[in-house]
Order: C-alpha cells, then sequence, then structure tokens
C-alpha cells in the first residue's frame, strides 16, 4: 500500500504537470532551480528498481 502511494508521488511528479507548477516556481525565485527534477528521474528509477 505504501508503495502505490509512493509510486502515485512519483507518477505525479514526472508527468507535464510537473512543468505546470515546476516552471513558475523557478521564474519567481530568479534561480536555476532545474536540478530539482533532474535528481527526482534517478530517484523514481532506483524506488521503480525496488
Amino acid at each position: 500500500m505504501h508503495s502505490d502511494r509512493r509510486r502515485h508521488d512519483i507518477a505525479n511528479l514526472l508527468t507535464p504537470r510537473c512543468e505546470g507548477f515546476g516552471t513558475p516556481l523557478p521564474s519567481e525565485s530568479g534561480d536555476p532551480p532545474p536540478p530539482l527534477p533532474l535528481p527526482v528521474h534517478p530517484k523514481a528509477s532506483k524506488i521503480r528498481d525496488a
């Protein structure tokens, strides 16, 4: 059950929706927070492997 919930969270992050609320975030901050979604990819891969 916990795994399913975590997978759903990852799926939401991997979905294009992340770009919707993820793009305005860095724009407002003015800093290049592109490394945030980057580490999410490798992490999701590791969780999927488990």
